[in-house]
């Protein structure tokens, strides 16, 4: 009878291993050992990872997946008209006196500047920042950090777009990026790992002004699924300027935001400039233009009568009307009125 050992179990200890099981039983203590070592590393690998992402915001977010972006980017959804019937109707003239406005010249230093549609590009800087006008953004809406901040009327938007969202479906809404700081601007255009064709120079960008946040959808990891083409992008594109907000950087205007398109990107500028944007399909740098060379005109909108007045100061004087109006900078020389008669 053969003992269990002639089968090489070996269970007595007494049979000598051959030079083949031996080097097996090496082989296998080796990568027993070399376990841990991996598991480290990968450990490491992905606290780096993460750490880098966390301080992410827009113009990170796609950066990591390079010039795919331009590849793969659906277009953005085209204007339309809302879903609600609106009264619209719109004059124009180059005379405020045209339309029926009485003016009074008053110092522009006497007047409050909301900054609300203020230009701010790869041209033109933000040059004064207000961080006493911010206020946390947690926990009126939700956001990837605590320490994200807003403009309060920005952040009122927001919330509106967002309750909206969850009556349509839309659950997981949040914001991944408000206001930022120079240096905190200065951080992710120093790090090569950043693609700057998304990235502002410090001083540059929008988020210097509060009015600007980037938004996300939980499940959408921006750094492997592109939010372009998805229902949530889809709907914040269409339903934002209902808010007041508008999609800043949309798909094939690149040319005159010199920013590629990016679907999370929303800047507040008021209800009825972003009504007339998405609804004539202009980009602000178009708006701000169509302003200046129509200097005045009017809009009749839900009800209310809105007259839109772009001026050049004169020995730091402004015309103002004598309604309810609201005052901003173009960062061009010029300052828009937006003045409302119920």
């Amino acid at each position: 009878m053969r003992s269990n050992n002639q089968w090489g179990d070996n269970q007595g200890g007494n049979r000598p291993r051959s030079s083949n099981q031996t080097k097996r039983r090496r082989r296998r203590k080796s990568r027993v050992k070399k376990l841990p070592i991996l598991i480290l590393i990968t450990l490491i690998l992905a606290i780096i990872y993460f750490m880098l992402i966390r301080d992410s915001d827009s113009d990170e977010y796609v950066p990591v997946i390079g010039s795919e972006m331009e590849a793969t980017a659906s277009p953005s959804p085209t204007p339309n008209e809302p879903e609600e019937p609106y009264d619209y109707e719109e004059n124009s003239s180059p005379n405020p006196s045209g339309l029926g406005l009485n003016l009074t010249s008053v110092p522009l230093e006497s007047l409050f500047d909301t900054g609300y549609l203020k230009m701010v590009n790869r041209s033109l800087p933000v040059l004064h920042i207000q961080e006493d006008k911010f206020t946390s953004a947690h926990p009126t809406v939700a956001v990837s950090t605590t320490e994200i901040r807003l403009h309060e009327t920005a952040l009122e938007a927001i919330a509106g777009l967002f309750q909206r969202g969850r009556a349509e479906g839309f659950n997981s809404f949040f914001v991944a990026s408000g206001f930022r700081t120079v240096e905190h601007q200065q951080r992710l255009w120093d790090n090569p790992a950043n693609n700057r064709a998304y990235l502002m120079e410090p001083g540059h960008s929008e988020h210097h002004l509060g009015l600007a946040a980037d938004i996300l959808a939980s499940g959408i990891n921006m750094v492997t699924i592109q939010m372009s083409g998805t229902p949530e992008a889809a709907f914040l594109a269409t339903n934002a300027w209902r808010y007041g907000l508008i999609l800043r950087y949309p798909y094939g205007r690149e040319h005159i935001t010199e920013v590629p398109y990016e679907p999370w990107h929303f800047r507040y500028v008021g209800r009825v400039h972003a009504w007339y944007m998405y609804h004539n399909d202009l980009v602000l740098e178009e708006y701000i233009s169509l302003l200046e060379e129509r200097e005045t005109f009017s809009v009749e909108l839900e009800g209310r009568t809105y007259y839109i007045i772009y001026q050049h100061p004169v020995n730091d004087f402004i015309q103002v009307p004598d309604l309810d109006f609201r005052l901003s900078t173009s960062n061009q020389g010029g300052y828009i009125i937006t003045a409302w008669r119920q």
